[in-house]
């Protein structure tokens, strides 16, 4: 709601700015000033302002200015010790970068893609370390975060042996900017990741593993289909209907008492139609469960959601898990009661490590 006022304010300042320099013109050029007239353009303009130029401006940033959160920005990838052991960053360790790098670190390697529109990607390789074993798996990240977001479940997946690569979506981290679609050419992202896999060497006698979280679960749903060597999935926070989610995040949700960005009707509604119309992208018709269905039955699946989630209800979280089309015995559901969006590996690590390695053993 905030931010809408301060939008209003904004476009109301402008319109006032140029009334005002007009109407100063007409005085220079010695025609009287017409300061009513001035008055009552302002406040007619007040409407548009309200229901159309606010906004629009509000969807065009929506739509081409989405990116890595400033905390995270700074990312470079994750470091290694001498001995190859995974140094796990956070957010507050990334202020400290430079006491981080006294450590006897090294970078992992960073991997440069190119999505098949021709988005220029960034990504990190991290090899498995002594328990090899023949799977390479691909981690995406959520909405307005980065490579820094997947570290952790990364240093889990690659301790099971996993080769890893951390992908950064385009917009986000390292990757080229371009307007978001939220979904569908972000899924270009995940095929561009598997197929730099498929590249390496013996790679035929290897399995791919996918996890992605919020807006990755859906670039990652969608990408899934169509990658042959896929075996597991890992769905974390899945998005199933990213319309009624950007719906939930613009109304702010519970989280409108703490402060939280919330707009009130027409006007969230108004803006996710702009911001549709920016991007090119029809939210309603980007359908994971969709993409899920068509998985063959030879995929594993571990779908995970946060009980105190107020963008992913438990409801949507069962949704996905009932669409991946294998027996319940090979796909696994785990709501976490007291977790929020994309937390769960921070409130239950141990149960989260748990799970993966059941999952990884098959």
């Amino acid at each position: 709601m905030n931010l809408l006022l301060i939008g209003l304010l904004l476009w109301t300042a402008i319109t006032a700015l140029l009334a005002l320099s007009i109407n100063g013109v007409r005085r220079l050029l010695g025609a009287r000033p017409r300061w009513r007239r001035v008055l009552w353009f302002i406040l007619a303009t007040l409407p548009l302002h309200t229901f159309v130029t606010v906004p629009a401006t509000l969807g065009y940033l929506g739509a081409h200015m989405v990116h890595t959160r400033r905390d995270e920005a700074a990312y470079r990838g994750p470091l290694l010790t001498s001995d190859g052991a995974w140094t796990t960053q956070t957010r507050a360790t990334l202020k400290q970068l430079d006491a981080a790098l006294t450590l006897p670190t090294k970078p992992a390697e960073c991997v440069a893609l190119t999505a098949a529109d021709g988005v220029a990607l960034r990504a990190f390789y991290v090899p498995a370390g002594a328990a090899r074993r023949p799977i390479d798996a691909v981690l995406v990240h959520g909405l307005f975060r980065g490579g820094l977001e997947l570290e952790t479940v990364g240093r889990w997946l690659r301790d099971l042996g996993c080769d890893v690569l951390l992908l950064e979506l385009r917009n986000h981290g390292g990757s080229a900017r371009v307007p978001a679609s939220f979904g569908p050419r972000e899924a270009l992202d995940v095929r561009a990741a598997a197929a730099w896999f498929d590249r390496r060497e013996g790679a035929a006698q290897r399995r791919l593993a996918l996890f992605g979280v919020s807006l990755g679960s859906v670039a990652t749903a969608l990408a899934a289909p169509d990658i042959d060597r896929l075996h597991w999935l890992v769905l974390d926070a899945p998005v199933i209907d990213p319309a009624a989610t950007a719906q939930r995040m613009l109304a702010g949700g519970p989280r409108r008492a703490q402060g939280r960005l919330g707009f009130p009707e027409p006007f969230c509604s108004l803006s996710l139609t702009f911001l549709q119309w920016w991007a090119g992208v029809d939210l309603a018709a980007i359908r994971p469960l969709d993409a899920l269905r068509q998985l063959p039955p030879t995929v594993r699946a571990l779908v995970i959601g946060g009980g105190s989630d107020d963008r992913v209800s438990v409801a949507d979280v069962e949704a996905a898990w009932a669409a991946i089309p294998v027996a319940d015995h090979a796909k696994d559901l785990w709501i976490a009661p007291d977790a929020e969006h994309g937390t769960v590996w921070d409130k239950a690590p141990a149960e989260y490590q748990r799970r993966l390695q059941r999952l990884m053993q098959e």
